[in-house]
């Protein structure tokens, strides 16, 4: 930073030698002024004093420029002995600054995009905008309305899908009832069909042998004595009443089964 410095000031006094030997120069040219002319004296004091002026505005020029310096110095002072972590982040923000103030070059260097055309198109519309907008407005609020009635409709439908669920899981279990009872029926029918084919074959060998007990007394009543006739007619009717008890006791049975 001493180097800098050093260099800093022998530049600043390479300038002010520059600028001293120019003053003075302008100075030896007005030096052969005559001061006895009354015109040529004001001259050269307006000159002085703008000379004067000038010289302010320079030394105030100076002084702003050797404060932004010497701030731009201790700055540089100031970053330079901050640790890494801070001056890594610390130039980060400055390359985003950067960034930002190349990005906001770009935009201003940009050429507008917006005709003649469209601008006095759009100054036609001006009176039209307030209209426009209540138009928006209305329509915002009829499509919040219809996202109300979706939302609605939506539910509806949920909780219509969920009834349609129920009702076809009824329908389901009630199908699987009535299958499972006709089965049960059916079974039921089988069976007391094989009850009843279990059962007549006793009927049937009771009502043969009637049969045949009175086919054989009628025959016997033709050739041999009454009496034995008789006890078969007898065996006959027995064989029948028989057949009419086993009969019922076939139906009770049968029926209690049902």
């Amino acid at each position: 930073m001493g180097l800098i410095k050093k260099l800093r000031d022998r530049f600043r006094k390479k300038e002010w030698e520059e600028e001293y030997d120019d003053t003075w120069s302008d100075a030896e040219d007005i030096s052969e002024v005559n001061y006895d002319d009354k015109a040529q004296r004001t001259d050269y004091v307006k000159d002085c004093l703008e000379r004067m002026a000038d010289a302010t505005k320079e030394l105030e020029n100076l002084s702003y420029e050797y404060d932004m310096v010497t701030s731009y110095l201790k700055d540089m002072e100031e970053i330079e002995a901050l640790p890494e972590e801070e001056s890594s982040q610390l130039k980060e923000c400055a390359m985003r600054v950067a960034e930002l103030q190349d990005s906001k070059a770009d935009f201003m260097e940009r050429a507008r995009k917006i005709t003649d055309e469209q601008y006095y198109h759009m100054e036609r519309i001006a009176d039209e905008v307030e209209e426009g907008y209540e138009k928006l407005s209305e329509a915002e609020e009829y499509q919040g309305r219809i996202k109300q009635d979706l939302g609605r409709l939506d539910g509806e439908k949920h909780a219509y899908l969920y009834r349609k669920s129920e009702v076809m899981n009824l329908i389901a279990d009630t199908r699987g009832m009535a299958i499972i009872c006709v089965a049960a029926l059916g079974l039921c029918v089988v069976l007391l069909l094989l009850l009843l084919l279990l059962c007549a074959v006793p009927l049937l060998k009771i009502a043969v042998v009637a049969g045949l007990l009175k086919c054989a007394a009628a025959f016997m009543g033709i050739v041999s004595d009454r009496r034995i006739t008789a006890c078969a007619n007898r065996i006959g009717d027995a064989c029948l009443l028989l057949f009419r008890l086993t009969g019922t006791a076939m139906l009770l049975f049968v029926v209690a089964v049902a």
